[in-house]
């Protein structure tokens, strides 16, 4: 359940 919350982060860098 750890990657979810790392890939959201991830996510959220790409997208700014």
């Amino acid at each position: 359940m750890m990657m979810m919350r790392l890939i959201g982060r991830e996510l959220k860098s790409a997208i700014e």
